[in-house]
């Protein structure tokens, strides 16, 4: 009997630290998804193209959908260098809010919403809310943004 209770408690205790230890793991993607997203964010208001596209899963399966459209890996690329920025002087995220959900330990979403200050080359202000879900997948090591889904609104200030 005393054996069967401690080969029990064993088991107990061989559980809870898998539970820590998942908790641990879920914690740490979360820090990683966490400082992605925030690098991701201060070089779109740095206006670093390069910057920008490095945070980005370079593979064919990359997909952004931005307000209907669909954009591939390519796309996107051509979008930051040439497009992006056009008539724009500065670029400042205010976070309204950043969820992030863990999948796995390779694996995590964020849910953003802010609003983009926009001010154009000739001073005038555009304020845009932004409501974006973004997959994020650790690559070798390396956190990529793989996905996104936006969508965007002008707004009155």
């Amino acid at each position: 009997m005393k054996t069967v209770f401690l080969i029990l408690t064993l088991l107990l205790l061989l559980a809870s630290c898998q539970l820590e230890n998942k908790k641990r793991d879920s914690e740490a993607v979360r820090t990683e998804m966490t400082n992605l997203m925030t690098s991701y964010l201060r070089d779109i208001e740095k206006m670093d193209k390069e910057g920008v596209i490095s945070h980005f899963y370079d593979n064919p399966d990359f997909r952004v959908y931005s307000d209907g459209q669909e954009f591939d890996i390519n796309e996107m690329k051509n979008l930051v260098r040439n497009e992006w920025y056009k008539g724009v002087k500065s670029v400042v995220f205010k976070n309204d809010s950043m969820k992030i959900h863990v999948f796995g330990p390779d694996v995590a979403q964020c849910f953003l919403k802010a609003t983009e200050d926009i001010t154009d080359s000739t001073d005038n202000k555009t304020y845009v809310n932004v409501e974006v879900s973004f997959l994020g997948l650790n690559d070798k090591g390396k956190w990529k943004l793989a996905y996104a889904h936006a969508y965007h609104k002008t707004v009155e200030k």
